[in-house]
């Protein structure tokens, strides 16, 4: 009599229960034609499972004696019966921070199971850095046979009840450096039967809001003079740079005009490179001009026009420019001279001593007046007020066409008879 008995194989689940007799006829002998089988049905359940076993007993009544009566039959897995995982999402971003975190979940899209099922994840850098950005992991995700995918009448997975998800969590590292988004990639690795479809998670920290990088100018005020060359300096406050910021310097003419009191900045644009920090500055050269006539103290103003490179990169707006004065050199000098160094005149009602000045220097910048004085000579001096006019208001103007000018002075006719005066 032959029967089958269950273990982790149930009948009617895993194989067909049996339960018949085997008869040996007459002239079955041990050294003969002996045999006699049964066939059990083993069902394939699409199930993915551990092996199973169940035991076929073989008992008799007296005078025959069983021995060994006990078979126990492995059912060995199909290695056809799969599970299929793919993560929710394939794109996750985060902003950093110290309290932030990316979680990633995957799910079963396919395949039931009756025994527990592991992937493989781990954290993979690339421009974002383990340990640096985010805090490495290398860990297993198990799915147990109660998260088996959940599955419509027409065969299509019910997703988003969370019944057969599993997640991870990956710490994200606030590194207080102003930088661009960053990249890191969580894979998930699953060896046969475990099929992972999309494995690979993309995730992008977003820069910290709060990270900031100010650029102002290191000086607001500059006294120069001409021939002078000098540094206009941009100083870095705030977090340490991971990326490339530009600072664009701009001239504004005032009295002082671009391209003739002054040349410059070189360079316009300065170029903060990655790890420049907190205090670090970078200068541009400015020329004064050296012209060949003198020039009343004139100015000029620099500026930070632009700041490119990350939304975290601004102006300082309470240092974003420089005024530079340049003080009147006076190595520089105008002479004048009389046209004529003697004049003679004629006592008369209406006559005059014209005197002409004429400037030295072949052009004139700004403009100049002169004045006049009178000086005693001894006994043949002249009196001023009786001989000739007063010269407390004898000013003779110049300017940039004016080179040469000249001023009359009163004779006075005294109607006296004396000696020729000076």
């Amino acid at each position: 009599h032959f029967s089958t008995v269950d273990s982790s194989a149930k009948a009617t689940d895993d194989y067909i229960g049996t339960v018949t007799n085997i008869t040996f006829v007459d002239g079955q002998s041990s050294n003969g034609n002996s045999e006699q089988c049964v066939s059990i049905g083993i069902l394939d359940d699409d199930i993915l499972e551990d092996n199973e076993e169940f035991s076929v007993l073989a008992v008799a009544d007296s005078p025959v004696n069983v021995v060994d009566g006990e078979v126990t039959v492995v059912i060995v897995e199909d290695p056809l019966d799969t599970v299929t995982i793919r993560p929710i999402l394939s794109h996750i971003t985060t902003v950093e921070s110290n309290d932030s975190q990316v979680v990633a979940c995957f799910e079963v899209v396919n395949g039931n199971f009756d025994r527990s099922v592991s992937l493989s994840v781990s954290t993979a850098s690339l421009s974002a850095i383990e340990n640096k950005d985010f805090f490495k992991i290398d860990t297993l995700m198990t799915f147990q046979s109660e998260d088996k995918y959940a599955a419509s009448e027409d065969g299509s997975t019910v997703s988003g009840d969370g019944s057969n998800e599993q997640c991870v969590s990956v710490p994200i590292i606030d590194d207080h450096v102003l930088e661009q988004s960053e990249i890191f990639t969580i894979l998930a690795v699953g060896d046969s039967p475990v099929n992972v479809i999309h494995g690979a998670v993309s995730v992008t920290i977003q820069e910290d809001p709060d990270d900031y990088a100010k650029f102002g100018l290191s000086t607001d005020m500059y006294l120069v003079h001409e021939n002078d060359k000098f540094e206009v300096c941009v100083e870095l406050s705030g977090y340490t740079l991971e990326l490339d910021i530009t600072v664009s310097l701009k001239a504004h003419s005032d009295s002082a005009v671009d391209g003739i009191d002054f040349f410059g900045p070189t360079p316009s644009i300065l170029t903060f490179t990655s790890r420049k920090t907190n205090g670090d500055t970078l200068c541009a050269d400015v020329m004064i001009a050296d012209g060949p006539v003198p020039k009343r103290q004139r100015k000029f103003s620099i500026s930070i026009s632009d700041v490119e490179g990350s939304e975290g990169a601004s102006v300082d707006t309470n240092r974003d420019t420089a005024t530079i004065v340049i003080a009147t050199n006076f190595d520089d000098c105008i002479e004048f001279r009389f046209a004529q160094p003697f004049i003679e005149v004629t006592e008369s009602q209406d006559a005059v001593a014209h005197v002409c000045v004429e400037a030295v220097s072949p052009s004139l910048s700004i403009n100049v007046t002169v004045h006049l004085n009178s000086i005693p000579l001894g006994e043949n001096s002249a009196t001023v007020g009786e001989d000739f006019g007063n010269l407390d208001t004898a000013v003779i103007p110049f300017g940039q066409t004016l080179l040469t000018n000249c001023y009359d002075i009163p004779i006075v006719d005294d109607d006296a008879l004396e000696d020729e005066e000076v």
